[in-house]
């Protein structure tokens, strides 16, 4: 069956996706999918909204949502049968983290008060991530 790890046995690959729901991370995970589809969906129907109701963008965020929890659905039991149950953690968390910002802009965006000192974190987090597509975009310009 090709290449396979020593010690590495397709019943335990099984045994830890019939179990992922005892990890707290992969909770966490789906809780999180969940709050952003629904933050996202109710930012969309809001009056002054920058981008309003679409069926198209809708499909194509469900659409990632869902390959996301599959990617989860399928790597998650192999890392951790493979003995990188920490490593495949650390690649939850990451999700965590990308799903906490999409939560938060949506909750920003519908007005939600955020205290001081997290509203400035977020914010400074915002014009890191806006100057680094700038000069993405500016490093593309350059190479066309």
């Amino acid at each position: 069956m090709g290449n396979v790890p020593p010690g590495f046995v397709w019943d335990l690959v099984w045994h830890n996706a019939t179990h992922m729901q005892d990890n707290p991370y992969i909770d966490i995970v789906f809780v999180l999918v969940m709050f952003d589809i629904l933050t996202g969906s109710l930012k969309a129907w809001k009056t002054d909204a920058k981008r309003h109701v679409n069926s198209t963008k809708g499909l194509n965020g469900l659409a990632k949502h869902s390959l996301i929890l599959a990617m989860i659905a399928f790597l998650y039991p192999i890392l951790a049968a493979m003995g990188l149950e920490t490593e495949a953690n650390i690649f939850l968390t990451y999700f965590i983290y990308q799903y906490g910002v999409s939560i938060m802009e949506n909750l920003d965006v519908l007005g939600v008060p955020f205290p001081m000192p997290i509203r400035k974190k977020f914010e400074k987090m915002a014009s890191r991530s806006d100057e680094f597509i700038k000069k993405d975009e500016e490093k593309n310009d350059k190479t066309k």
